[in-house]
């Protein structure tokens, strides 16, 4: 019940949800001829959010603004990094989603974040001598399906299978925090998620007590440095309004995390 209120309010705040609200209510209340000025105002208020935040400046300066916290991870970063005594070095990498079609191609198992979250954490693990790779499979539900997976990843990437293993079992990054707890304890650990995933999961992480040394998957708000005019950025646009249902999304659960102290 908690979990699908926490998820109803989310929801309701998201850009689409809430404009195409307004602009309901709005409608309705003109139709009924009653507070004819509220319901303008109610319309208006959900054009300008449906605008606001399909247009390409508002997502990208708050994508931005989570991207950029934190840098990519570099040999000297990790040859820097706390822990390094010797002993193995785990590298977490957090869900971004799965199908569940059964296919034997990766590609076909893993949605674009995991794959290249996955993709990253085989980078960072062939810099080190001692690596394993801890995955988190929150959508695969049996030990079959997982095993199954991990031997698709290991036979795809060219990795030894014993390096390779999994977490199962969590459907919010709170939870992924509470599973790697139980598995990495306070030892420091490399963890690898999307650029704008990593400030929550940081926060989250911490707040659990584990020591992660952040790996962020992407542009990392460094942008292109040679940007092209391209027409498309003057009109608002669907993949801008996706952008901004990512985003909030993050930064309600940073909100939410700090409401219930991590």
């Amino acid at each position: 019940m908690f979990f699908l209120i926490k998820h109803t309010l989310e929801s309701l705040c998201q850009p689409f949800t809430l404009g195409m609200l307004l602009v309901v209510v709005g409608t309705l209340l003109l139709l009924a001829r009653r507070h004819v000025k509220a319901g303008t105002g109610l319309i208006s208020g959900g054009l300008l959010v449906l605008l606001l935040f399909s247009y390409p400046l508002v997502p990208g300066l708050l994508y931005q603004s989570l991207a950029s916290r934190y840098k990519p991870i570099t040999k000297e970063s990790l040859r820097e990094m706390p822990g390094r005594s010797g002993d193995v070095v785990w590298i977490a990498v957090l869900s971004g989603g799965f199908y569940t079609n059964g296919a034997s191609d990766v590609g076909a198992r893993l949605n674009e974040a995991s794959l290249a979250r996955f993709a990253e954490a085989v980078r960072v693990y062939r810099q080190i001598s001692k690596a394993k790779i801890l995955f988190s499979v929150s959508a695969i539900k049996t030990d079959l399906a997982q095993k199954r997976l991990l031997d698709q990843l290991a036979g795809t990437f060219g990795l030894p299978r014993d390096d390779l293993e999994s977490v199962a079992g969590a459907t919010t990054t709170q939870d992924e925090a509470g599973l790697f707890r139980g598995r990495l304890g306070t030892t420091p650990f490399i963890l690898v998620t999307s650029d704008y995933h990593m400030p929550r999961a940081m926060l989250l992480f911490k707040g659990a007590g584990l020591n992660p040394v952040p790996a962020p998957v992407g542009q990392c708000g460094q942008g292109d440095p040679e940007p092209r005019f391209n027409p498309s950025g003057l009109f608002p646009s669907d993949s801008s309004l996706s952008t901004s249902h990512t985003v909030i999304h993050e930064y309600l659960g940073i909100v939410w995390a700090w409401v219930v102290g991590r």
